[in-house]
């Protein structure tokens, strides 16, 4: 999946206790509006965007891109989950998890 999550109705997405989304390499998560948040009583994991630490960060094939916009006045937020954007150098695999490749 590459693009956009969360920014058509409704304006949530919904996640289960652990899963998350995960931006690969040359991933790019565009959040306009809307929440990320559980769907349940327990914690998701939230976003976590892989990227290599030791290149620059405009090397866009080597770093996962996250991006968080207001939909008019609808501001994006990230609720309920152990991180909310947290980056990491390497990206798990698991069942149920979204993947931004």
């Amino acid at each position: 999946m590459k693009g956009s999550v969360a920014n058509e109705p409704p304006p949530w997405q919904l996640f289960k206790e652990g899963t998350g989304i995960y931006v690969k390499k040359g991933g790019i998560l565009d959040v306009q509006g809307g929440t990320l948040t559980n769907a349940c009583k327990s914690l998701w994991n939230g976003v976590f965007v892989y990227g290599n630490p030791t290149t620059y960060i405009t090397n866009y094939s080597q770093q996962g891109y996250a991006a968080f916009r207001m939909m008019g006045e609808q501001v994006p937020v990230v609720e309920k989950a152990l991180y909310g954007v947290i980056t990491v150098s390497e990206v798990p695999e698991g069942e149920g998890n979204m993947y931004i490749l």
